[in-house]
C-alpha cells in the first residue's frame, strides 16, 4: 500500500493562492491578516486535510506565540475566571497561554516565575499580589509585562485593575445600617499587595465615616481570620469586612461554630463577586469586580505592546458594582 503524502503548509498556500508566510500567519490568526484571507486559507486547509504540526511549528518558528501568566492560585474562582477570559482573548489572536501559580504554602514566587519565563514568552501577565516588585521589573526589562489585578506603578509595567471604590461603597452601606464599630479582616502588604492595600483602604473609608475600624489579622497559614483575634473582636463589633469572598465564607463558618447569627448578630461584606460563591442562593453582600473587562483589556494591551513595544504604558482603573445581598442588616444593639 502506498503511504499517503503528508499535507504541508506549502500545499495549503498553493491551494489558497498565497505565500507560505501569509498562509502561516492566517492559520495563526496573527494581527495584520484580513478576515477574508484568513477564511480562504482555513477553507483551503480543510479541503486538503491539513493538520498543523505544533511540534514542527515550534522548531521551525523563530518566534514564540506564548504569553506567560503568573497567578496566585488556580483554585479560587476569581483567578480561574480571569485566566479563562485572558486565554480566550489571546487565542482569538493566535497566541497561546502558559500559566504558573505560586507555591501552595506561600513560598518564594521567584522560582515559579523563573520557570514560566524559561518558556521564552512574548509577554508576561502577573495576576498576583505576592510577586516582588523587583522581580516584575526584571521581567519587564526583557518582555512586555502587564499587571492584572494589582494596582501598582512599577517602571516599565502597565496595569489593569479594579478602581478600589468598592471599599467606600461597602463602608457607606454599613454606615447606612447603623454600624459604628466594624471589624476588618486585615492582610499585610508583605503577604499580598492587592489584598493588603484593599483592607487598608477599608479601614480608612470606615474612619472617614466616623466608624471605628477593628483590625482582625488573617491567620498566618490560611485565608481565614485568626481565631483568637476574631473571638476578641466579637465583644464589640456589629459587622466584619472581608478582603474577598472565600474569606467571608470561612469567617461565616467560624461565626456559625460560635453560635453567632449572620446577619442577625454580625453583618458580613466581601470583595470580588465571582464564581459560584457569588450565587444569589448564598446572597453575599460583596463588591463585584469587572473581571471580564479586566481580562480582555490586559490581554489586548499586551498584544498591542507585543506588536509595538514603543507604545506608551497605560494604567486602567475599572469600576465594579455593589451587590446588595443578605449578609448585611441593621446593626444590633450591644
Amino acid at each position: 500500500m502506498t503511504e499517503r503524502k503528508r499535507v504541508s503548509i506549502l500545499d495549503v498556500a498553493a491551494r489558497a493562492g498565497v505565500s507560505k508566510s501569509a498562509a502561516s500567519r492566517a492559520l495563526l490568526r496573527q494581527y495584520g491578516v484580513s478576515e477574508e484571507l484568513r477564511r480562504r486559507v482555513e477553507a483551503a486547509a480543510a479541503e486538503i486535510g491539513y493538520i498543523k504540526d505544533i511540534r514542527a511549528h515550534g522548531l521551525e518558528s523563530s518566534e514564540s506565540r506564548t504569553i506567560a501568566l503568573f497567578a496566585r492560585t488556580a483554585k479560587l474562582a476569581f483567578y480561574g475566571e480571569l485566566i479563562t477570559v485572558i486565554q480566550e482573548t489571546l487565542e482569538a489572536h493566535g497566541y497561546e497561554l502558559a500559566v504558573a501559580t505560586a507555591t501552595p504554602r506561600g513560598g518564594s514566587t521567584a522560582g515559579a516565575l523563573d520557570a514560566v519565563m524559561g518558556l521564552r514568552p512574548r509577554g508576561l501577565i502577573v495576576a498576583s499580589g505576592r510577586v516582588q516588585d523587583e522581580d516584575i521589573q526584571a521581567a519587564a526589562a526583557t518582555v512586555p509585562t502587564m499587571l492584572a489585578g494589582p494596582a501598582l506603578r512599577i517602571p516599565g509595567v502597565g496595569s489593569v485593575s479594579d478602581d478600589g471604590s468598592g471599599a467606600r461603597w461597602l463602608a457607606q452601606l454599613l454606615a447606612e445600617n447603623g454600624h459604628r464599630r466594624v471589624g476588618v479582616v486585615t492582610v499585610s502588604r508583605a503577604r499580598s499587595t492587592t489584598r493588603g492595600t484593599r483592607t487598608l483602604r477599608m479601614r480608612k473609608e470606615l474612619a472617614a465615616l466616623g466608624i471605628e475600624p477593628v483590625p482582625i489579622p488573617l491567620s498566618h497559614d490560611t485565608d481565614a481570620p485568626a481565631a483568637d483575634a476574631l473571638e476578641a473582636a466579637l465583644a464589640g463589633v456589629t459587622a466584619i469586612m472581608c478582603p474577598n469572598d472565600p474569606t467571608l465564607l470561612t469567617t461565616w463558618e467560624m461565626l456559625s461554630d460560635r453560635g453567632v447569627d449572620v446577619p442577625g448578630d454580625i453583618s458580613l461584606t466581601s470583595y470580588d463577586g465571582t464564581g459560584q460563591i457569588a450565587s444569589q442562593v448564598l446572597g453575599l453582600t460583596t463588591w463585584r469586580q469587572p473581571l471580564v473587562t479586566i481580562g480582555r483589556t490586559v490581554a489586548d494591551e499586551l498584544i498591542q505592546r507585543d506588536h509595538d513595544p514603543d507604545l506608551p504604558l497605560k494604567h486602567h482603573r475599572l469600576a465594579g458594582k455593589l451587590v446588595r445581598g443578605r449578609t448585611v442588616a441593621a446593626a444590633r444593639r450591644r
